[in-house]
């Protein structure tokens, strides 16, 4: 994506004003004509798209694969049917945008980078496939990213734990908000086409594969955090997510031992703080050595702390 913008800009195709048609053509000669930057722009935006559909489905999917990473912690509950659902719908979007871009006119691929004759001829599909990509990533962006939200607020952490906890999470939403912005500038560029608005073609290209490239990039960087951890200096986001997946793991865990064996002490909060068992003593920690008589000091020691 970013080789075929700075060859765009390199050779004139992108960023600058499209040059005016020869003089002395006829109408319909004008009507044929497209300026050779032009159809350099639109030829590179043919792969432009195919990338940039494999960078937004590669980068959603590794979102979801890292949610279930943390919050799936026994198969078949709720949110891993779900992320699962979701991986799906994401694979078969990415998927099928991909076939439209290649076929939106048809076999006469060629159309792509045509005049606008020949796109009105063989692309008929071209201007409503532009708005159902700009709205449904728009609608993917907002499901992924708010995708965790109801399950870390069902977490018995305080309000201010939650808030910092979702934030983490909602750092993403950079690349929401600039899958709107291209999503109200495709709109605004498809409009102005289908009413026969003067624009320059050129620079309306640049504009739109740029705002698409500032979201894969932002999306990219929401998809990298817990690797950028180092960048900040308060708030360690890699422990708070190995503090967050422990919560899960926790909760299984003492899930699956309610089912095999005598329940635990009737203080003891699964959800206790991680942070507080670090402030433990020798003396508050009981070893329990196998054999006989295991069971009966487990008891006395039950006797003793009550």
């Amino acid at each position: 994506m970013g080789i075929c913008l700075v060859d765009g800009a390199y050779n004139g195709a992108f960023g600058s004003p499209t040059p005016a048609a020869p003089s002395g053509l006829s109408p319909e000669e004008e009507e044929l004509y497209v300026d050779p930057t032009t159809t350099f722009g639109e030829k590179l935006e043919f792969p432009f798209q195919l990338f940039m559909m494999l960078a937004y489905g590669s980068i959603k999917l590794s979102i979801i694969a890292f949610y279930r990473r943390i919050f799936v912690v026994c198969r078949n509950d709720a949110f891993d049917i779900v992320s699962k659902i979701a991986a799906a719908i994401i694979f078969l979007w990415t998927v099928a945008f991909i076939f439209i871009i290649i076929f939106d006119c048809g076999t006469a691929v060629w159309a792509n980078w045509g005049s606008t004759t020949a796109q009105l001829k063989y692309c008929a599909i071209g201007f409503t496939s532009e708005y159902g990509l700009a709205i449904s990533d728009f609608l993917v962006d907002i499901f992924v990213f708010l995708l965790p939200l109801p399950i870390i607020w069902r977490l018995r952490l305080s309000t201010n734990k939650r808030i910092a906890v979702s934030g983490i999470f909602l750092l993403g939403a950079s690349a929401v908000g600039a899958s709107i912005a291209r999503m109200i500038l495709y709109i605004q560029i498809l409009t102005g086409l289908t009413q026969n608005a003067v624009i320059d073609p050129n620079q309306v290209l640049a504009v739109g594969l740029w705002w698409s490239m500032l979201e894969a990039g932002l999306s990219l960087i929401a998809a990298c955090l817990p690797t950028l951890s180092f960048l900040f200096t308060h708030f360690n986001l890699q422990t708070a997510l190995r503090s967050i997946q422990s919560v899960f793991s926790l909760r299984s865990n003492n899930h699956t031992s309610a089912n095999h064996s005598a329940p635990s002490h009737p203080h003891l909060n699964p959800y206790v703080d991680l942070e507080a068992s670090k402030l433990k003593t020798p003396s508050e920690t009981v070893t329990v050595t196998p054999g006989r008589g295991s069971r009966e000091e487990y008891g006395m020691h039950e006797m003793h702390s009550d």
